[in-house]
């Protein structure tokens, strides 16, 4: 598996101790620099530049941060975090200054995940923005980083470095992990919420939940779109419920049916259809019945999750027919969608791309449904984002799970 799923991660300050495992970081991605033809780090003495005791420096004045990922045990991204930067002007604004940001070679999506914690840090700490730069000249990175909301506001010489100043104005942060086939997590608050997260698909097209994941997920909140397999397992979900007896599980009609037959008991069970809402602190779940998609499929009932956090609007669709009633349904709950998580075909399609740009204005887009890739004998994960590439209809670059 390609993408980026769902681990135990710990953000926080690295010991003195762990300072040569970061410097070790930084000197293999110079390496893996020079192998791929990028001149940055490599041709300007970093490793130099920034000697060893240099960050023994920085760790005395708080100023080092790790992502460590617990079931590994190793330290898989870092970077400093200034309160102040010689590159910027003064402007007296609380702010963040990223540098010496590093990820493992070969952890592909990991930088995000490590941008989502330091974010969410930076906001309780009271600062208003959190600013980097990336190079001039490497469009790879200028994607990158303007995909997550840092924009340009500037230019920085620095020796033989020439940079692009980058901030990003911190709101409430929504922290998600792709975990499986559609499966995604919710933190908000202190609760763990599950959508789709524990499937097992017996037909092997689509990724089911890694052990790995089961083993360390404890979720408070568990919600499925409908009883099919590569959204739903049972006895995944009974693994769940016996290690945390206090969770609650929302589903449909059919999909809480079979866990009372896993003799999982009532006062955990939430049948809720069309109409029905979940409240629990800053989360306000809306449950739309829609159509699922496929004619042989139609008298499956699907969920269509409409979900309010703070002042952030998700639309998680399950397997819904993407038709014009759909899109019409949601613009009367919010026009306004800051994130949809929705199958391939729902920008594979030129024709719905069509129906969500006419309806919703959509910040982000994140695909899910994508087939395991030694099993896309149709060619859908390569179509799909080709048409992306291609598209002219405003929608924003959707977030592959490979990138996560």
């Amino acid at each position: 598996m390609n993408g980026r799923i769902y681990r135990d991660y710990l953000f926080r300050e690295i010991t003195k101790e762990e300072i040569p495992q970061m410097f070790e970081l930084i000197l293999k991605r110079m390496i893996w620099m020079d192998e791929k033809g990028i001149k940055q780090w490599n041709v300007t003495k970093y490793d130099e530049v920034y000697p060893l005791h240099y960050y023994e420096d920085a760790w005395n004045r708080g100023e080092i941060f790790v992502l460590v990922d617990k079931i590994a045990g190793e330290i898989v991204c870092a970077g400093a975090l200034k309160e102040s930067d010689e590159r910027w002007k003064k402007d007296n604004i609380p702010a963040f200054y990223l540098h010496h940001f590093v990820t493992k070679v070969g952890e592909q999506g990991i930088g995000r995940v490590f941008l989502q914690y330091a974010e969410k840090y930076a906001k309780e700490k009271g600062k208003i923005f959190f600013r980097l730069d990336s190079a001039v000249g490497n469009d790879k990175l200028t994607k990158y980083y303007e995909e997550q909301g840092y924009l340009p506001v500037g230019s920085c010489v620095d020796g033989m470095y020439e940079g692009i100043l980058r901030q990003k104005k911190l709101e409430e942060n929504l922290m998600f992990q792709y975990v499986s086939n559609a499966g995604i997590v919710l933190e908000v608050g202190d609760k763990t919420i599950g959508i789709d997260c524990l499937c097992r698909d017996s037909a092997k097209l689509y990724m089911d939940t890694p052990t790995e994941i089961r083993e360390k997920f404890n979720p408070d909140i568990l919600i499925f779109t409908h009883e099919h397999e590569d959204h739903f397992c049972a006895e995944y979900v009974k693994e769940a419920w016996e290690k945390n007896q206090g969770i609650l599980i929302y589903s449909t009609k059919e999909t809480i049916e079979v866990l009372r037959e896993m003799d999982i008991p009532s006062v955990n069970l939430r049948q809720v259809s069309g109409g029905d809402e979940l409240v629990m602190g800053d989360l306000h779940v809306t449950f739309m019945h829609s159509v699922h998609e496929g004619e042989q499929y139609a008298h499956v009932q699907n969920l269509t999750l409409l979900i309010k956090i703070g002042d952030k609007r998700l639309v998680i669709t399950g397997d819904a027919m993407p038709c014009k009633e759909l899109f019409e349904q949601i613009s009367v709950w919010s026009k306004q969608v800051d994130w949809l998580f929705a199958p391939f075909p729902y920008v594979g399609l030129l024709s719905t791309r069509k129906l969500i740009a006419e309806y919703l204005d959509v910040k982000n887009i994140f695909v899910l449904h994508l087939p395991r890739k030694e099993a896309d004998a149709q060619g859908w994960i390569v179509n799909t984002k080709r048409v992306c590439e291609m598209a002219k209809d405003g929608l924003p670059k959707p977030v592959f799970p490979e990138k996560i």
